[in-house]
């Protein structure tokens, strides 16, 4: 096993040749030797059988002689738990609302969950996408971003609420509620009870004041 002699006649064992690398041969007896399959090398002479390709990537050509000539690694965004792969598309994507920045990786423990104010919004990511401006996204793991609340404004994928005795300004596209300007402030003698408001409507009269008219803002 793991020779062959490519004639006939042999008197013995020592006219036997050994398989090269990149071939191999289980049976004894043969005039040739096999070339290892893609998924598979042979590093070593006289080989019986060809060594699966390593996990964390795939192993393309046939005949391969060593791990180094016959493995390419899984690319960002994925990983492969099996060894003797073919081909890239044995390479798992990571998980949605997952990255992976690095190649070559053997578990899915490397897709790391993006963090709160990030999404992936596809399998296969290689990396989590900040939220653009007005829009936010409270939770880990996230295939995509939220619009920014009334009576927020949002930065860094996160909203705020704005701050009490102030209201949210509707009039302010959302991707433009960036800072606390999106919050207009309640007019003289009026407070709000708490925060996140997104109307003038919550600003209340102080105590001893009113308004003259309904629709007017001022007490």
């Amino acid at each position: 096993n793991g020779t062959y002699y490519p004639a006939v006649g042999a008197r013995d064992r020592s006219f036997c040749l050994d398989c090269s690398r990149g071939t191999y041969q289980p049976a004894p007896g043969m005039s040739a030797c096999r070339m290892c399959e893609p998924g598979n090398y042979s590093a070593s002479m006289g080989s019986t059988s060809c060594d699966p390709c390593p996990l964390g990537g795939y192993c393309p050509l046939s005949g391969a002689s060593s791990v180094a000539i016959a493995f390419t690694p899984c690319p960002v965004g994925t990983y492969n738990d099996k060894r003797g792969s073919s081909h890239e598309n044995e390479c798992t994507p990571c998980p949605v609302g997952t990255s992976n920045s690095l190649q070559g990786q053997s578990s899915s423990d490397v897709c790391a969950v993006c963090p709160p104010g990030t999404h992936a919004g596809t399998s296969g990511s290689y990396i989590c996408t900040a939220c653009g401006n007005g829009f936010y996204q409270p939770v880990a793991g996230a295939s995509s971003c939220m619009l920014c609340p009334s009576g927020s404004w949002c930065s860094g994928g996160h909203a705020f609420e704005c701050a009490p005795n102030s209201y949210g300004d509707v009039s302010i596209p959302v991707e433009l509620r960036t800072s606390q300007h999106a919050c207009k402030s309640c007019g003289p003698n009026s407070a709000t009870n708490g925060s996140g408001h997104d109307s003038a409507a919550a600003c209340d009269c102080n105590p001893s004041f009113y308004r003259c008219n309904v629709s007017s803002s001022t007490c």
